[in-house]
């Protein structure tokens, strides 16, 4: 491979350079998702990114404990990191339904069918 990612939408020649994401839509494609999907897509990324942090917060917390209590993690840190990976995993799948609906948007779109999927 040589390192480029193609857009996702069928028979689109165009690239960008892989590594930051897995999938990509091209800026030729990426006007034809409707303005509201497009907004839902920002904020199911903005809610996962959060969960992501609060995740973050509360392992920092864990291992600061477990530093001070030489090995132990208190019951009530554990019960509250797994909520937060629970709402993590929600808000990242949620994130993946509404990035396949844009795609499906996007070659729609472009074929000529329009609205919005």
């Amino acid at each position: 491979m040589n390192g480029r990612l193609p857009c996702c939408v069928p028979f689109c020649r165009r690239t960008t350079k892989a590594g930051r994401f897995s999938e990509w839509i091209c800026g030729k494609h990426w006007p034809l998702v409707p303005p509201e999907l497009r907004r839902l897509k920002r904020g199911t990324e903005r809610a996962y990114a959060a969960a992501n942090l609060q995740c973050e917060a509360i392992d920092l917390e864990a291992y600061e404990c477990a530093k001070a209590n030489g090995g132990g993690v208190h019951i009530n840190i554990i019960e509250r990191f797994g909520k937060a990976a629970h709402r993590r995993d929600r808000k990242r799948r949620q994130a993946a339904r509404v990035w396949e609906r844009c795609k499906r948007a996007a070659v729609a779109r472009t074929a000529g069918i329009g609205g919005t999927i």
